[in-house]
């Protein structure tokens, strides 16, 4: 079972609800799907926020 979340596909071979995996910015993270969604949604408003930060810094 595959599925892609915000580019990022989360994948599932064993059928248990821990057995979720996705290779994350070079890296490999296990866990349930909705911790693995949360950590790659966390992620994306971190780098949104970094690159907001770095625009206003860039105006100035």
């Amino acid at each position: 079972q595959s599925e892609v979340f915000n580019g990022y596909t989360i994948k599932n071979d064993t059928g248990e609800p821990n057995g979720w995996y996705c290779m994350f910015n070079g890296k490999l993270i296990k866990g349930g799907k909705a911790a693995i969604q949360r950590h790659i949604e966390a992620y994306l408003v971190a780098k949104q926020k970094a690159m907001q930060v770095q625009a206003q810094q860039q105006k100035k």
